[in-house]
């Protein structure tokens, strides 16, 4: 299931035009995170027929309160010098939406941030990875409800292309345990920048759509590696 999460939203018109789109495109679950405008006519005059999923809104103090239940995070951004601060893989809308389906029937947050700001560098830092849409390179940033109206459509016309199986991804707490089984085996070598190497293994646990078979089998083999080196803590 896929979760909305507004990130400190400033406008009470925003946050009920997100709740509108979110009816709009067929998605339920709002959470809104140390909102700096408070939640009352003009966000239910905004949501229209959308007030259902205003009233239900979850609201929590703080991103990582917000975020911990979730298996898969992801934020968005239109500046992408912010972006290159961090660690995190970046996708494009039109890339994703070739390989989204997954990630609607895992426990997803999709991160919107602060109208004047958005999502600050360290908040990248706690998604997996980082989704920006396609736009006009001399002015890219959109306003908060229309780069949720472009994105969420998006997801829906992906949701009802085909009904066939889909596959389970990798929990986080799966890519959890691969991520720390690399760090022990990639310290038995003299990296010259192991924060980097271990970086961009993080990047691909992120971005790949790793699946629940392909993470169990890749532990199985990172974790007989980290054996035969003596290297192996309980992961």
């Amino acid at each position: 299931m896929l979760s909305v999460v507004l990130v400190e939203p400033e406008h009470e018109s925003n946050v009920g035009m997100v709740a509108r789109v979110m009816k709009n495109t067929g998605f339920s679950d709002l959470i809104l995170v140390n909102p700096k405008c408070r939640i009352g006519k003009e966000a239910v005059m905004f949501s229209k027929h959308a007030t259902d999923v205003l009233k239900n809104a979850r609201v929590f103090k703080t991103l990582d309160e917000a975020i911990k239940d979730f298996d898969y995070v992801i934020g968005t951004t239109g500046v992408l010098r912010k972006y290159k601060k961090t660690d995190r893989g970046m996708v494009m809308l039109g890339d994703f939406i070739k390989r989204a389906k997954p990630y609607l029937s895992s426990r997803t947050a999709i991160l919107f941030g602060r109208e004047g700001m958005g999502l600050s560098a360290e908040e990248m830092e706690m998604c997996d990875f980082v989704l920006s849409i396609e736009a006009n390179p001399e002015y890219p940033v959109f306003n908060l409800s229309h780069a949720a109206a472009i994105i969420l459509y998006s997801l829906s016309r992906c949701r009802e292309k085909g009904r066939g199986k889909v596959e389970t991804l990798a929990s986080k707490e799966e890519r959890k345990t691969l991520e720390l089984l690399f760090k022990q085996i990639s310290s038995h070598y003299q990296l010259r920048n192991p924060r980097r190497v271990n970086a961009s293994w993080k990047k691909v646990l992120s971005k790949s759509m790793l699946t629940q078979k392909e993470a169990r089998s890749l532990l199985k083999v990172f974790r007989l590696i980290s054996e035969s080196s003596g290297n192996l803590k309980k992961c």
